[in-house]
């Protein structure tokens, strides 16, 4: 157990506090690490057991019936309900004619401002 916080002293920089054990096994985290790690009430935490040692990790779910969620930002989900109405969208604009087509990708990147680092000059 030594070797492992050793090895993870020299990885991460640790900071120690004490905390009473509290009725209902309950221990209160430090308002720093708190507000460093951007946890708030109702998060979860997995406890792992090593050696004599115990470990809390915040755990970020996604909820269930999401398909994708921005890195970082657990709070903006994209559920399939949300993907279903993108397309009628889409669709209805396709339909109503306010969707562009390209036959040249190169005018695609091009509109989307987007550089794709084509040196190529065209003549």
């Amino acid at each position: 157990m030594a070797q492992a916080l050793n090895k993870m002293q020299g990885e991460v920089a640790m900071e120690k506090f004490y905390r009473k054990f509290g009725r209902r096994s309950q221990v209160t985290i430090p308002k720093e690490i708190v507000k460093e790690l951007v946890m708030q009430e109702g998060d979860m935490l997995r406890v792992i057991k090593a050696g004599h040692a115990i470990i809390l990790v915040p755990v970020k779910t996604v909820p269930k019936g999401a398909l994708y969620f921005e890195p970082g930002n657990y709070t903006e989900v994209i559920t399939d309900l949300d993907i279903k109405q993108a397309m009628t969208e889409a669709q209805a604009e396709y339909k109503a004619g306010k969707l562009k087509g390209y036959d040249d990708i190169d005018k695609l990147f091009e509109d989307l401002d987007i550089d794709i680092g084509n040196d190529n000059a065209k003549d």
